[in-house]
């Protein structure tokens, strides 16, 4: 600095970092209770990500999406 007069030394905030990459684990008696949730709601996105669903569920909704055929279809 004593080299340099016409920088200034300017302090800023401290960055709080939590986890390894900003991601946290998540707690098992949490984790319990959305497995939970997903099974009781086996076509939601939470059912996707946390396998909320049997893989014939699964397969059979696979080819109901291909085929076109909707809920109100199969439930005839």
């Amino acid at each position: 600095m004593k080299e340099h007069p016409e920088f200034e030394q300017v302090f800023d905030s401290v960055n709080i970092v939590g986890g390894v990459d900003g991601q946290r684990k998540i707690d098992d008696g949490f984790k319990e209770v959305l497995q939970k949730a997903a099974q009781a709601n086996p076509n939601s996105p939470l059912a996707e990500k946390l396998g909320g669903r049997t893989i014939k569920e699964m397969k059979t909704q696979r080819i109901k999406h291909k085929h076109g055929l909707g809920k109100t279809e199969w439930s005839k």
